[in-house]
């Protein structure tokens, strides 16, 4: 049987926000008025409350498609509108306000609900997925609880009502309401038409009316009466989501005024009220399982349009407009191509004497078949992507992909190249610094031993009386170098890994500044005085620093070193002491060259040596700054440099302050 041909595309446009005008905002009044007067039609006979109150409905579509900004003013209006509808339904004034204010908190609620869960602002409320959907009927359902409070309230107060029945006949009536029309307000962006066939267009619809007609006969059982949620979800699955709201309006309203009537399974053996909220409960499920579903649907099709779009930008925009297919065999030194399709022939034109195929293209054919590499050629301007795999049971076939990717894949390879060698790069200094620091820490403890012998002997031959003056002066040298070769290899131990050893309680100790700055000025005093420098002193009063003293003591010695070592002959290096009762801050300033901010950024660096340094001849290693620093942070301290503007260099190094005594 033919498939019939689509009756129809019956898809929404693509939606747009859309802020009512000012004009809209009157028609809204008069509409709202209006339902409000309309809803005491569906008031069961010896009722107070109607069965059934759209206005509550309008409202909160009128709500939802105002922006923020302005649903103050539209609760405002539900406030004032709907006092009309109780007034002319022979209310009193006060109990006409009490009920218009139950609808305006109803609106407040719902859109309270609605952000609260994140719809607000620049977010509008929008049906896209089932979460939407379960978000509006719960913001419907809370809105529809204050207002049944509200209003129960004022009956038994103002009106002689009975509280627990005004709240469950109002509860159901309202969220009905409001589940049935606020939908229209939150409509989804159309993902584009929806073809109906022309005799599903017609039998759904028919269907679901001889459905409602069945179901209004009087000897209808209840369970008949869910029949049409059959041919409503039919509609959901099918038809467009306005179309389908609106056939649920249509057949819910249809259901309430059969049984309000007194017709159909609702009516047998029930009173009018019991009647209201029998209706108003399966209008409230009815309208829930429809929201449900649409919003299943409208997700579903808009995966199904971006895996689509997908599919079209990795087959269809590629593959069917750029890539060549060829099939060739190889024959010795020469290639004879068997087939391609147009894009491989233009692609490889350059490159055929009729079916013999010779060039780089080829060339890079036939090797990337042998192992089935993807390759990319380059040449000039031209970049193609190529793809060449042989056939089974032939081993002189392969077949060619080409595709001309001179930018894209150009782009993505030179990308994934820098990756590579970053990664390789990144790898390579790993491995580098890990021999680095196993040869620095291996040499440094096999120096040691034999270090100490020297400097053991040498001291021995100091003592000895049978030296003369002249031999007496070649043994302190061996032993003042065999001190600096031995301080080098301290260094070195430490940056092999000695300074990531964490500090134990027991190591630590308060010593006073004074001394401590005292033992390093008279290890050092013979180097400033062997250049004419002035080393001032100028330390607080009782000041004390906490931490390990073996490492603050070589920090403090490696700062002033330093400082001596770059300082011209008479010039000036200052050691200055603070403490503010948390910290204790060393100063050391000297006026030598400074340092550029280059060259202090990579000052700690182990082996870092600055430019001037280097051509001034200046000894060292580049080790004693890193070194400090090291120690300051394994102390909870730290080191910084800074170029004061009166030129030198200054470097602070600060320690925690010994702690207070209880």
């Amino acid at each position: 049987m033919k498939a019939a041909a689509p009756f129809a595309t019956l898809g929404a446009p693509s939606r747009s926000e859309w802020i009512p005008p000012w004009w809209a905002w009157p028609i809204a009044a008069i509409v709202i008025a209006v339902l409000g007067l309309t809803g005491t039609i569906f008031t069961p006979p010896g009722g107070s409350t109607a069965a059934w109150w759209p206005a509550a409905g309008a409202a909160a579509l009128f709500a939802l498609l105002n922006p923020p900004r302005r649903r103050g003013a539209v609760v405002l209006l539900v406030l004032v509108v709907t006092v009309i509808p109780n007034l002319i339904h022979g209310r009193s004034l006060a109990v006409a306000v009490g009920y218009a204010l139950g609808n305006a908190a109803e609106i407040a609620a719902l859109l309270a609900v609605l952000a609260i869960w994140g719809y607000r602002g620049s977010n509008p409320f929008v049906l896209r997925r089932p979460r939407e959907a379960l978000v509006l009927v719960v913001a419907s359902l809370t809105g529809a609880v204050v207002a049944a409070v509200i209003a129960a309230a004022t009956a038994a107060l103002l009106g002689g009502g009975d509280f627990p029945e005004t709240v469950f006949s109002v509860f159901p009536s309202h969220a009905a309401a409001i589940l049935l029309f606020a939908p229209f307000a939150c409509i989804p962006p159309s993902s584009g038409p929806t073809p109906v066939p022309r005799w599903e267009a017609v039998l759904q619809p028919a269907l679901l009316f001889g459905v409602l007609a069945f179901v209004a006969f009087p000897r209808v059982e209840i369970p008949l009466t869910f029949l049409p949620f059959m041919i409503i979800a039919w509609g959901c699955l099918r038809l467009p989501f306005v179309v389908a709201l609106i056939e649920v309006v249509i057949a819910g309203v249809a259901i309430l005024m059969v049984t309000l009537a007194g017709r159909g399974p609702f009516a047998l053996g029930l009173s009018p009220a019991e009647r209201a909220v029998t209706v108003e409960i399966f209008l409230i499920a009815l309208a829930t399982v429809s929201l449900l579903l649409l919003t299943a649907r409208a997700e579903q099709r808009e995966a199904a349009r971006v895996t689509a779009r997908t599919s079209h930008l990795l087959s269809g925009g590629l593959v069917e407009t750029e890539v060549g297919l060829a099939v060739a065999r190889r024959d010795g030194e020469s290639t004879q191509l068997l087939w391609a399709n147009p894009a491989a022939r233009s692609l490889i034109a350059a490159e055929l004497d009729g079916d013999d195929w010779k060039g780089p293209l080829e060339h890079v054919a036939r090797h990337a078949s042998r192992d089935g590499v993807e390759r990319v050629h380059t040449d000039g301007d031209t970049s193609l992507r190529l793809v060449a795999n042989p056939i089974e049971n032939d081993p002189g076939l392969f077949a060619v992909q080409l595709l001309d990717v001179s930018s894209t894949v150009r782009m993505i390879q030179a990308r994934a190249d820098a990756e590579r060698e970053r990664a390789a790069a990144t790898e390579l200094r790993a491995d580098l610094s890990r021999q680095r620091d196993d040869f620095i820490s291996t040499t440094s403890h096999e120096l040691r031993t034999p270090l100490t012998n020297v400097l053991g002997y040498a001291e021995l031959l100091e003592e000895s009386p049978a030296l003369t003056a002249l031999e007496r002066d070649w043994v302190a040298r061996i032993r003042r170098n065999g001190l600096r070769l031995s301080d080098l290899v301290e260094d070195l131990l430490m940056v092999g890994g000695a300074h990531a050893t964490p500090v134990s309680p027991g190591e630590q100790r308060t010593i006073s500044t004074r001394s401590v700055v005292a033992a390093i000025v008279a290890s050092h005093g013979a180097a400033a005085d062997e250049k004419r420098l002035r080393l001032e002193i100028d330390i607080d009063a009782g000041t004390n620093v906490h931490g390990v003293p073996a490492d603050i003591h070589r920090s403090l010695a490696a700062l002033l070193s330093n400082a001596i070592l770059f300082t011209p002959v008479d010039g000036d290096v200052l050691v200055r002491v603070r403490d503010d009762g948390e910290t204790t801050e060393f100063s050391i300033s000297d006026s030598g060259p400074g340092m550029s901010d280059t060259d202090r950024e990579r000052a700690f660096d182990r082996f870092f040596r600055a430019p001037e340094a280097e051509q001034s001849g200046t000894p060292g290693v580049g080790l004693g700054l890193s070194i400090a620093q090291r120690l300051a942070k394994r102390n909870g301290g730290t080191l910084e440099l800074v170029s004061p503007a009166s030129g030198g260099l200054r470097a602070v190094l600060r320690l925690p302050a010994a702690p207070q005594s209880a």
